[in-house]
């Protein structure tokens, strides 16, 4: 059974909130690409929102202890038809991470 790892932001000023990314423990990879077409495919690593050019935390230490990233903004390769690139989501502050099937991650 394959691990996944549950990322949760912050609800949004107006209480809304946002869509979770579902990323696969082994790769990486962020799922329901049904959804995010690409936009993100892969997740890069975390950082905080003052330092969005640098991966602080990287996706192979994130999966040893998940709740590392609470607080963090995650960094995406996105991957579409217009090529790809890597994006700090800087709004987008970790609330809560959760392991998801497969034991721990």
């Amino acid at each position: 059974m394959t691990t996944t790892i549950m990322v949760q932001p912050r609800a949004f000023g107006d209480g809304t909130l946002p869509y979770p990314w579902f990323i696969n423990a082994s790769s990486f990879l962020v799922g329901r690409q049904d959804w995010w077409r690409g936009k993100p495919y892969r997740l890069v690593g975390f950082t905080v929102p003052d330092q969005p050019y640098e991966v602080l935390l990287r996706p192979e230490e994130w999966a040893d202890d998940v709740g590392q990233a609470v607080g963090m903004v995650p960094v995406f390769e996105h991957r579409d038809a217009d090529g790809s690139g890597y994006v700090t989501w800087g709004q987008m502050v970790i609330d809560r991470v959760s392991v998801e099937g497969g034991g721990a991650a």
